[in-house]
């Protein structure tokens, strides 16, 4: 494993002078797409984060009825994501997608059905994605209980390993694997995250690391919540694949919260 860092476009000689990771992941909003620039060249891999919300909509690949509009979004997201390759070292561009699939209420009828479709739309919206031959699409997984402008959802797909395995598998997609996520869904279901992430090690391809509490306390700073990060990192470190600090206001006080992870962390390889 290799550290990795998240940056906006603005703020990457900041994160690169700072935390000098060897990959960088931008997680992006609509004003990045407008005015979004980098300058210079990085001897860096880069990944980008497509958006959660765009103008104050939340953005659900699994809504069929707003297939085109999402992908219209996305395509310009990754235009933009792959006009910087000359910027980064020549390795594909890696693009991380939230698979949606939330709803309001937890699905309590026809159950298996209903979930089944939203596996089946998720895929149906990574393959029409543009630009295959330029990217590699990594599908993140999930907490349970998501919050959405202030709201929580439940999430029914890309939360339970046995299933994230069954879709790779099946597909051929590959995962960012978000510790704090998996945590919370371990914590949900009471089972075993050492064991999840040792079932979803073949299919990670990049990594966001921040700390769970709870069955809803996403992103919290290392050593506040109860994922046991020398296991984790045990676990983990024989991976050749960038790990991203992801703690909640990590970027706060000369990025103060990532390097505490790393710090941390590093002390477990």
């Amino acid at each position: 494993m290799f550290w990795g860092a998240k940056s906006r476009f603005h703020d990457l000689n900041d994160v690169v002078n700072v935390l000098n990771p060897k990959s960088v992941e931008f997680h992006l909003t609509d004003e990045d797409i407008k005015s979004g620039k980098i300058d210079g060249t990085h001897n860096l891999s880069y990944s980008i984060h497509l958006p959660e919300y765009w103008e104050q909509q939340i953005i659900n690949p699994c809504n069929s009825n707003k297939l085109n509009e999402h992908l219209d979004i996305y395509r310009l997201c990754i235009e933009k994501g792959l006009s910087f390759k000359n910027n980064f070292i020549k390795e594909k561009m890696k693009v991380v997608i939230h698979p949606g699939g939330m709803t309001v209420d937890p699905i309590e009828e026809n159950t298996d059905e209903i979930i089944g479709n939203l596996y089946k739309n998720i895929k149906e919206f990574v393959d029409s994605l543009p630009f295959k031959d330029d990217i590699e699409i990594l599908i993140e997984n999930m907490p349970p209980l998501p919050w959405f402008y202030g709201g929580q959802y439940y999430s029914n797909i890309f939360c339970d390993p046995k299933e994230i395995r069954t879709f790779c598998n099946v597909t051929g997609y590959n995962i960012c694997l978000d510790i704090s996520h998996l945590g919370l869904y371990c914590n949900y279901k009471k089972t075993n995250l050492l064991e999840s992430i040792n079932m979803l090690k073949p299919y990670v391809k990049q990594i966001h690391l921040a700390d769970a509490e709870g069955t809803s306390g996403e992103g919290v700073p290392i050593g506040e919540g109860n994922v046991d990060f020398k296991a984790v990192m045990n676990e983990i470190k024989d991976l050749d694949i960038a790990v991203i600090p992801e703690t909640m206001w990590g970027h706060k006080n000369n990025y103060a919260g990532f390097k505490k992870v790393i710090d941390v962390c590093s002390k477990f390889i």
